[in-house]
């Protein structure tokens, strides 16, 4: 099995080498007539009656021997300028062009099915290429190749394709010549003959020098040698072909001459027409039968309207009607008269100048500056859009579709002129006008058709310049939804900068319309400035001939961005707040500038006494309140407060600072924006009076066997606390993203010592004693060593003879002072400054007996 397959894929290889297709003919694929219907061909536009057969000398019909079989392949004879059927020598250039090998097509009139016997010389199409129609037969083989037809030859009643042929007629007619058959066998002994006519020449080429403010007429003279009436003929009623290069290559006595003109090197204009030929033979070139005298006239001049001065270089060419191009020739004129300096323009945009350009714009709309720790990681956002050109396009696009249906209008009514004017100059073409001698002959002339002629030229050009128009606006429109679908989806570039150093780069993808807002992450290592900028140089997207960049100035946008600059408010005065606010993210909004802050503010409130006396305790809170006009902000307001005090008593254990003994404070209310602090608790042993934080169990001060009494949140005095002022600080931290801190400074006022106070607002109990037995339990803190103090009026509390003060009588004193109006003045001011509201009235004297 494994020999079998590559035996079997072998045997279809070389079989489907054998059979020959459409896409790959030669000519000896086609097969030679045996005299049955096997080998019977056709070919349904080689425009011959019946079926076809190939002639070989293995079979010849009965009665045909003379016309049937000439030869396998057929090879032309070569003749320049014309074929003289009486001279078969004249103009003969070669007997035999063995290069080009013909097939030899007979119909089936040779074997009596009653059709006229007639023959076609055809040819494999894969063997002809623009060089063999150039050098064989003097053609234009891109204009040859691009419409000659193909003639497919299959079997008449199977449809077996034997490949597609070339008609030697179409070759030598849309070369410009001709072809036929006829001709003594000792010349060619294939009997066929191909005739090549030249290239167009231009004998005459001048202009008129003049004004600026009169035209540039131009001369032109010259000669085409296209066949006419041969091979395909226009103006025989009886001819059994039709021409179907009638419409291409038709109109063999027309010539299209193309015009440039320049200034200094460069093309200023150009223009072309059509010019029509007369039968008249160029003496230079004899044997050229089939020439035709062409030059303008008056009626249709050749004139260009100068817009410049000075001297200008022409060119012309011609192209006669199988497109075949003359040499090119030049003259020179000058322009003069009122002259001004204008730029040359292209020609090109007089008639398809499109300009359009897609417009397109990139812009950075925003970018914030988030303020953040020295050398944080931090993500800045930078929004950036693309504008929409949408509607502009559209506006555009339907004034292009305007112009287009109007054109196309204007296309299709010309080409309905084009056709009635060839069916009219066909129909001009087979009338002949007719009469007849005094001998009895007729004498038939074809008419005089030039002026449908001329008015099919008119039209052509005509539709040509329609048509140009109307490809030019087509193709704006298509280059327009080529634009559209190019740049339908954006990648530009975006990068940020820091104090003109790129910390970040990025692509974003944009549609028309769309923007993002994309992160760049980075670290700040100090404050600066930002900028982002979209689609920088290198610009991937840049003027251009498609594009329009419409704004630079919108690419770019900075801001400044900051640090945190961990900040101290001014220490307020006692009773007032301090305040202190900073920059917590900046904003540039499309040009427009803007800070964001946040604010710290704090105040010392619930102050328990302004006043008190040495030893006694005071108690206050702090509020701080924090706001943040960032909603983007996760800050907080400060992270912990402390107080800073002069002096501390003899128990606790807060360390001293610069600023005092540091007690930090607890936050004992909280919300969204505020805070409220207060002093830690304190505890007070009841008996000897020492005053201890909450660990008070740990200090080794502390005896279990005292009371310890809840002393509040407050802060104590020492007992011998001199009288005035008593300052203290109070400092909050590390508020928010700046890291902000406030400053506040309380006071309160010392005045006396600890224990007397008339409205019983003292810290410490006031009780009666006995004498002799003041300290039951025992002596308190603030009385050790000073016992006898009260011990010492035991004898005169148990003696004394009034126990009740209010038995004392009037007069009744140990020693009189004798008070004078000054001090009796000073006693007053004293009493008034110290609340003391005792009426030294004469009652007053009277009851103490005073004088």
């Amino acid at each position: 099995m494994y020999r079998v397959r590559p035996l079997l894929f072998l045997l279809i290889f070389i079989f489907s080498l054998l059979v020959p297709n459409a896409a790959s003919a030669r000519n000896n694929d086609v097969p030679f007539y045996n005299g049955t219907p096997d080998t019977e061909l056709t070919s349904r536009q080689l425009q011959i009656p019946g079926k076809l057969l190939r002639p070989g000398k293995g079979y010849t019909p009965p009665g045909s021997e003379n016309i049937y079989y000439t030869a396998d392949i057929h090879y032309p004879a070569l003749y320049n300028g014309a074929f003289n059927f009486g001279n078969h020598h004249e103009n003969l250039i070669k007997n035999t062009e063995s290069s080009e090998p013909f097939v030899n097509l007979i119909n089936d009139g040779v074997i009596g099915s009653g059709n006229p016997i007639g023959n076609r010389m055809v040819t494999e199409v894969e063997r002809m290429n623009a060089s063999i129609v150039s050098n064989i037969y003097f053609g234009n083989g891109d204009f040859v190749l691009g419409n000659i037809n193909k003639h497919t030859i299959s079997h008449e009643e199977t449809g077996k394709r034997y490949g597609n042929f070339y008609w030697i007629r179409d070759i030598a007619y849309l070369s410009g010549g001709y072809a036929g058959a006829g001709l003594s066998r000792e010349i060619n002994p294939y009997n066929i003959w191909i005739v090549r006519t030249s290239f167009p020449d231009i004998t005459k080429f001048s202009a008129t020098n003049g004004s600026k403010s009169n035209p540039v007429f131009f001369d032109l003279e010259g000669y085409e040698y296209v066949s006419k009436n041969k091979g395909y003929t226009d103006n025989d009623p009886n001819s059994t072909t039709t021409n179907p290069y009638e419409e291409s290559a038709g109109e063999r006595n027309r010539v299209h001459w193309f015009l440039e003109i320049y200034k200094d090197g460069d093309l200023v204009d150009k223009k072309n027409g059509y010019m029509r030929s007369k039968p008249k033979s160029n003496p230079s070139k004899a044997n050229e039968k089939e020439s035709g005298h062409f030059v303008n006239d008056n009626v249709n001049p050749i004139g260009w309207q100068p817009e410049l001065c000075g001297r200008f270089t022409a060119k012309i060419k011609v192209l006669d009607g199988v497109q075949r191009t003359s040499q090119e020739k030049t003259t020179t004129f000058t322009v003069d008269g009122d002259c001004d300096d204008k730029p040359t323009t292209n020609p090109d945009d007089n008639m398809c100048k499109d300009d359009f350009k897609y417009k397109m714009d990139f812009a950075v709309d925003r970018i914030e500056g988030e303020t953040a720790e020295k050398g944080t990681n931090i993500s800045t956002p930078v929004k950036v859009s693309r504008a929409n050109f949408k509607e502009e396009r559209d506006k555009y696009r339907g004034e292009l579709k305007e112009k287009i249906n109007s054109l196309q209008s204007e296309v299709n009514s010309l080409k309905d002129d084009r056709d009635s004017t060839r069916s009219n100059l066909k129909s001009c073409r087979l009338d002949q006008t007719c009469y007849v001698d005094e001998k009895g002959k007729q004498h038939c002339y074809p008419r005089d058709c030039s002026w449908w002629e001329e008015r099919l030229d008119s039209i052509l050009l005509r539709l040509q310049k329609a048509e140009e128009k109307l490809e030019c606006e087509t193709n704006k429109l298509k280059r327009l939804e080529t634009l559209e679908a190019q740049y339908n989806s954006t990648e530009p570039n975006v990068t940020l900068s820091f104090d003109g150093d790129r910390v970040g780069a990025q692509n974003v993808t944009l549609k028309e319309g769309e923007s993002k807002t994309i992160s760049f992450d980075w670290s700040l290592k100090r404050s600066g400035q930002i900028e982002a900028e979209i689609n920088p140089i290198p610009r991937k997207y840049d003027n251009s001939k498609d594009v329009k960049k419409t704004n630079f100035k919108n690419n770019k946008l900075d801001t400044p961005i900051y640090t945190s600059s961990h900040q101290v408010s001014l220490c307020s005065r006692p009773g007032e707040k301090a305040s202190i606010h900073a920059v917590v993210r900046t904003i540039n909004d499309k040009g427009t500038k803007d800070n964001l802050y946040e604010y710290l503010t704090g105040e010392i409130i619930n102050l328990s006494r302004k006043t008190l006396r040495s030893g006694y305790g005071f108690s206050y809170e702090v509020k701080t309140t924090y706001s943040n006009e960032d909603p983007k902000s996760s800050a907080t307001g400060p992270k912990n407060t402390d107080s800073f005090f002069p002096t501390m008593t003899k128990h606790l254990q807060y360390p001293k600072v610069d600023d005092g003994y540091k007690v930090q404070m607890e936050k004992t209310k909280n919300s969204v924006s505020e805070s409220v602090w207060s002093l830690p608790m304190t505890y007070v042993e009841k008996f000897s009076g020492n005053v201890f934080d909450k660990d008070y169990k740990n200090h080794p001060a502390y005896n279990p066997k005292e009371i310890i009494l809840n002393g509040g949140r407050k802060w104590y005095t020492s007992f011998d606390q001199k009288d005035g002022k008593y300052a203290f600080n109070i400092k909050s931290y590390n508020a928010g993203v700046n890291k902000l801190n406030l400053c506040l400074t309380g006071e309160v006022m010392i005045e006396g010592s600890f224990i007397g106070n008339k409205k019983g607002e003292d810290d410490f109990i006031r009780r009666s004693v006995n004498p002799s037995n003041p300290f039951p339990d025992k002596v308190g803190w603030n009385w050790q060593g000073k016992e006898t103090m009260l011990t010492s009026l035991n004898n005169w509390w148990t003696n004394w003879k009034y126990p009740n003060p209010k038995d004392i009588p009037p007069g009744y004193h140990k020693e009189s002072y004798k008070i004078s109006p000054e001090i009796y003045q000073s006693i007053k001011a004293y009493n008034k400054s110290h609340g003391l509201n005792v009426d030294l009235n004469s009652e007053f004297f009277s009851k103490f007996n005073l004088k």
